[in-house]
């Protein structure tokens, strides 16, 4: 069937040739020439062309760490709360694991062994703590990891960071999309009364507080201060004034 339909593409090309100038059918040679050229890919025009190889190297933009940079630290175990002072440390996300800096190499402790963490961050040099996710309760699936704590009190404000990785959506066959796996990291809000946790998304996921303490009025403070929930500056000064409230 494919060849009677070549030929009938043949015959009808060489009517349309006898019927033209000679500089049409010059042009028309040049077309079978590169048409000729094609089929020897085995294919069609588009399909030469998608299968030419791609330069483009795959890789991993971004990193798992909490911090990529080595900090002074001073971790608390659950083991009889044995403390390891005065180690570079950085905290691995995805692993839950920490990565302590030594002369022999990097080694490494599990985060499940650790109860909380502060160390000074070395840009700023402000000191920073988290605390095992083990120590809360949650209404909902328990979390792994560590929270670190923005502000303490009575209600602590705490800071979840969480990875999420874009995987290669790289296709051959049309050449388009990224090899690179990226990774993104987040962050949830939530606070602590009593260990319990409460996760920060609206003004109603703040009824907590108002329970807590009726005399706090948490959405009259929220319209006075012009708090923004969704900016962690302002979940800082929030949560100021409310501790200092108590």
């Amino acid at each position: 069937m494919k060849v009677l339909f070549a030929i009938a593409i043949l015959f009808i090309i060489e009517t349309q040739v006898f019927a033209q100038t000679p500089g049409t059918i010059n042009k028309n040679v040049r077309s079978a020439n590169l048409l000729n050229q094609l089929s020897s890919y085995g294919g069609s025009l588009g399909q030469a062309y998608l299968t030419l190889p791609s330069s483009e190297k795959s890789q991993t933009i971004g990193d798992v760490y909490l911090d990529a940079r080595w900090s002074q630290s001073s971790l608390l175990l659950f083991d009889n709360e044995t403390l390891i002072n005065d180690y570079l440390t950085r905290y691995d996300i995805q692993n839950n694991e920490f990565e302590f800096r030594l002369k022999g190499g990097v080694k490494v402790l599990s985060g499940v062994k650790v109860k909380n963490i502060v160390w000074i961050d070395s840009l700023t040099k402000q000191s920073r703590v988290m605390n095992n996710a083990l120590e809360y309760t949650a209404s909902v699936t328990p979390f792994d990891g560590f929270f670190e704590v923005l502000q303490e009190g009575n209600i602590q404000l705490l800071k979840k960071v969480y990875l999420e990785i874009l995987r290669p959506n790289f296709s051959p066959a049309l050449n388009v999309g990224s090899k690179d796996t990226k990774i993104i990291k987040k962050s949830e809000y939530f606070y602590a009364i009593n260990n319990k946790l409460n996760q920060i998304k609206k003004k109603a996921s703040l009824d907590a507080i108002q329970q807590y303490d009726s005399s706090i009025d948490v959405e009259s403070l929220i319209k006075k201060e012009r708090i923004n929930l969704n900016k962690e500056s302002d979940l800082r000064r929030l949560f100021l004034i409310v501790n200092s409230k108590k």
